[in-house]
């Protein structure tokens, strides 16, 4: 990411691994300052 770029990530469905904890369903994720964004998504 560019700096003083930000990225906003809602999960509709599945789950969602995001440079963090898995995020569920209806689970929201603000992302700043970073330079990497690794992901890993599987439908449940």
């Amino acid at each position: 990411m560019e700096e003083k770029n930000h990225v906003w990530v809602q999960i509709v469905s599945g789950e969602l691994l995001l440079n963090r904890p898995n995020l569920q369903a209806g689970d929201v994720a603000v992302v700043s300052e970073e330079n990497v964004l690794k992901n890993t998504w599987h439908q449940v």
